[in-house]
């Protein structure tokens, strides 16, 4: 415990947006008393982690390992140690190399199909050590003071690394234990208002070392050694790891407390003060080399191991004292895109102003937040744009949007609406896990009446009540146009009776251009379902109204670059069309023939938003079968609706199944879409086999469509397949083959509560793992998905049921889609530069800063682990630290590799 330096504070430390609320009894008072909890975990906090893989106390072991391994254990783990120092960069054939230097736990057996290998393979590559990707920036020297850009790092009340892995509430989610953390150091930073004289008391569970700083001065130290601390520090180690089932141990033995530490009085100053937090981490103990490496699931899901799940960080914090007087308006503060939005967040008290930021290029579409809350109501809320300016020009009013998000209760109900009823299946589809994943969510929130904001409406608010929260979504849009450079102007708040609220604006533009949304060339496989969308909007099927809101489904869906359209010709498909299809058959002279009115109208809406779709797919078999599992999946249903009324059941004859084929294609032929048009949509295992063959004999050039687990390999007769299980072996050359957002694949959970960040990352993870797109992903199928269809066991399901909201005659979009969006910009960037850097056209130089710029995107976000029955720390899936670095250096390097190979993709 030390106090270093003392110094004279004469610093202002900026404010937040306030301005004060004019008009009679519009200001609340708050009276100085004798204490006040100033800063708790759910206070608003700004984070940054350096994470690196968790590691062996290198001293420890030189000292030996006979006691816990055997000869040959530590033969096998010098080879391992060796393989992984090569990954990171480590010349393992250097004198005075030690593998015992180098011993990194990789804990998660189930990621080495899907991490990252180090360096960035040229095709599939090796991805056996996926622990040793995982990597950040340092963090900036003077992150304590006073003064310092928080750019880059997460802001959000209870951040990651922050609260106690001993919770009763995440004890219930067995599954949701993590390994481990690789967080080799944890920064906190954030903001109280003091009175001068008032004697200031902090109390403290942490795990690990610690450093604390008040205003950019170290006032307290603990299990950390004197002098310098560098970016290897570790603090002093526990004497035993935490291996064995996490259940019978707490770990409260990793805790160590500060009781009643009073800060010295002189490092306080009179109005705002910064208070910084460091926690390392120790190393790991060499027991954790004996835990069980293999996870397994089903009958062998006993064979469990943990190991410490934050070995460093902050298990609960609070800082006491007099607090000032102070007048409360009208409060407003920016916030990440990413972040999930509270209707109790607090805002950042005391804290320094911070613009909205935007980066992006040409022809790009990229949004901003700020959240706004008054003690008292605020009626007739106005909002004006500044004209963006730059030396070299102008980005007017018209190219900037401003749209209210709207909330919805935060309940199991609302969550497994946007997301899977099925797919958590870290949760096991267990009820009572999820309620305790909500509750843990929330947690410190008061009441259970929390609710959380994902919808966006389509105008700015008009009000805000007394004492809500009012998150705001700025969206720019880039001109075609635009000269690169940083253009600044403002979004002005104002309310009659209210003093004026300025929001300063930056956007940087780079120098590329993106392609419209339908010449992404990420396939994106994102299904609008008519039937979800009447139910919801409780219209009748196919009326005017109806195909209203369809075209505004899927005028959202274009903004992604959408290219795929499902009618389903069976009834009772998983598409929830029940009797109905959009195609409606006559029987006359023992041949079927087709009216396509209704559904002709429905593919009208698609074009005009989608362009030519890559991929029409006409549902003339169930989903379901099995086979290979031994069980039936389905009672396969294979009647259509005939236009008088009753069903026909095309198994009944052969020849049925020709005419309803020949019929389409022909219809197809002469509207020009036959190219595009596929059948579909078996899942694992077809439940008819021979219809393929049938099929092939009256539309030879139409291929199928398939959805599930793709690991048993593709029949040739599929030509597009959304994978749920990634299986490198049985990835078919030339077909659209898209990455299934579940449980298995490379984005981990992209259920719908889940983090909105992990939606930007997604496409970019599809990307580098080798696939066409990302899907299947619903838009709108609300509860109707599967509805009438009838399962005899598990059925594939989603990961997302419901990217957009559908309220009053509108469909709105949501912060998902919107998130969604800009990682497709994003991975049109990765693209490109994948595709430059493997045409060999680049010279050496930026070949190389190519190569790194890609492997430093999947390095930096390698903390959003892939998972498969197994340990991730959900605290993490929200932390996009540094995100927006990552979109410049993307971008910024697109534009000059355009410059050598040009504007088209090499």
């Amino acid at each position: 415990m030390m106090w270093l330096r003392k110094r004279t504070m004469s610093a202002v430390i900026g404010v937040v947006f306030v301005a004060l609320v004019s008009g009679p009894g519009a200001a609340v008072s708050q009276e100085s008393a004798d204490t006040h909890v100033l800063v708790s975990p759910t206070s608003s906090w700004s984070v940054w982690l350096d994470f690196h893989p968790d590691q062996i106390d290198p001293q420890v072991a030189k000292k030996g390992l006979d006691d816990l391994l055997s000869e040959r254990g530590q033969e096998r783990i010098s080879e391992e140690a060796t393989a992984i120092a090569q990954g990171l960069g480590v010349d393992t054939q250097a004198p005075g190399f030690d593998w015992r230097d180098h011993l990194y736990v990789l804990w998660e057996p189930y990621l080495s199909s899907y991490a990252f290998p180090v360096p960035l393979p040229n095709g599939k590559g090796d991805r056996s050590r996926p622990a040793a990707a995982i990597a950040s920036p340092s963090v900036a020297k003077n992150w304590m003071k006073p003064g310092f850009d928080e750019a880059g790092w997460v802001t959000r009340p209870s951040p990651a690394q922050m609260g106690d892995p001993a919770d009763p509430i995440i004890k219930q989610l067995r599954n949701l234990q993590p390994s481990t953390t690789n967080v080799r150091a944890a920064y906190y930073r954030t903001y109280f208002e003091a009175v001068a004289g008032g004697r200031y008391i902090l109390d403290l569970t942490y795990r690990g070392g610690l450093r604390v700083f008040v205003n950019g001065h170290e006032v307290l130290r603990e299990n950390l050694q004197e002098g310098l601390i560098g970016a290897q520090t570790r603090a002093k180690g526990y004497d035993r790891a935490w291996v064995g089932n996490g259940k019978r141990d707490t770990g409260g033995w990793l805790n160590r407390r500060v009781v009643g530490f009073v800060l010295p009085q002189d490092a306080v100053a009179d109005g705002p003060n910064v208070l910084a937090i460091e926690t390392r981490s120790p190393y790991l103990n060499p027991q954790a080399l004996t835990a069980e490496r293999r996870m397994g699931h089903g009958a062998d899901a006993k064979r469990e191991f943990v190991v410490a799940p934050a070995h460093t960080g902050i298990v609960s914090v609070s800082l006491a004292g007099p607090s000032p007087k102070r007048s409360i308006g009208l409060e407003v503060w920016t916030a990440s895109i990413h972040h999930r939005v509270h209707s109790q967040d607090p805002p950042p008290a005391a804290a320094p102003q911070r613009p909205l930021q935007i980066v992006g290029p040409r022809n790009g579409r990229f949004a901003a937040m700020f959240v706004m809350r008054s003690p008292v109501a605020v009626e007739q809320l106005r909002f004006r744009v500044d004209p963006l300016s730059s030396p070299a020009g102008q980005i007017g009013p018209e190219n900037v949007s401003l749209r209210a998000m709207v909330s919805a209760p935060a309940n199991s109900e609302t969550l497994r609406w946007m997301g899977n009823h099925r797919g958590l299946s870290s949760l096991g589809g267990n009820h009572r896990e999820f309620d305790a994943l909500t509750r843990w969510r929330y947690r410190g929130q008061a009441g259970r009446d929390a609710r959380f904001f994902d919808e966006l409406a389509k105008d700015s608010p008009s009000r805000l009540d007394a004492g809500a929260v009012q998150p705001v979504w700025v969206e720019v849009h880039v001109p075609k146009d635009a000269v690169a450079g940083r253009y600044q102007g403002a979004v002005v708040i104002e309310a009659s009776g209210h003093a004026a609220v300025r929001v300063p604006l930056f956007v940087d533009v780079l120098d590329w251009s993106l392609p419209d949304a339908r010449d992404f060339s990420t396939d994106v496989w994102v299904e609008q379902s008519p039937y979800g969308l009447a139910k919801q909007a409780g219209v009748e099927l196919w009326s005017d109204a109806h195909f209203r809101l369809i075209d505004q489904s899927f005028a959202q869906i274009g903004r992604l670059g959408g290219d795929f359209v499902h009618i389903p010709v069976l009834q009772f498909t998983e598409f929830g069309n029940q009797e109905d299809s959009p195609i409606r058959w006559q029987q006359k002279d023992n041949q079927l023939r087709a009216d396509f009115t209704i559904g002709d109208r429905y593919l009208d809406l698609a074009i005009k938003h989608l362009g030519k779709p890559r991929v029409i797919s006409f549902g003339v078999m169930q989903g379901g079968g099995g086979q290979g599992r031994g069980k039936n999946l389905m009672k396969n249903i294979t009647t259509i609706p005939l236009a008088d009324g009753g069903a026909l059941d095309l198994s009944a004859n052969p020849n049925h199944y020709k005419d309803v084929a020949r019929a389409i294609y022909e219809h197809m032929r002469v509207r020009g879409l036959a190219d595009v048009m596929h059948w579909g949509l078996p899942w694992d295992f077809p439940p008819q086999p021979e219809l393929p063959a049938l099929l092939e004999q009256v539309a030879p050039k139409v291929g199928w469509v398939r959805a599930g687990h793709c690991d048993q390999g593709t029949p040739k007769w599929v030509t597009v397949l959304s994978e749920v299980w990634p299986s490198w072996p049985n990835r078919p050359e030339g077909a659209i083959h898209v990455l299934n957002p579940r449980r298995h694949s490379p984005s981990h959970l992209l259920e719908g509560y889940f983090s909105p960040f992990a939606f930007r990352i997604f496409p970019i993870r599809a990307s580098f793992n080798g696939y066409t797109g990302i899907g299947r992903i619903g838009a709108d199928y609300g509860d109707s998905w599967g509805e009438g269809n009838t399962p005899q066991d598990a059925v594939p399901d989603f990961g997302i049921k419901n990217l957009l909201w559908v309220r009053e005659g509108a469909v709105n979009s949501s912060q998902r889609l919107e998130i969604l969006r800009e990682g497709l910009q994003e991975d049109q960037a990765w693209r490109y530069l994948k595709q430059a850097l493997d045409s060999g056209v680049l010279p050496h130089d930026m070949s190389e800063q190519v190569h790194r710029t890609l492997e430093s995107y999947l390095r930096q976000t390698a903390h959003l682990q892939a998972v498969y029955f197994g340990y991730h720390n959900p605290a993490f899936h929200d932390h996009d630290q540094d995100w927006q670095s990552r979109s410049l250096a993307l971008f910024e390097l697109a534009g000059q590799v355009s410059r050598i190979v040009g504007s088209a993709t090499p």
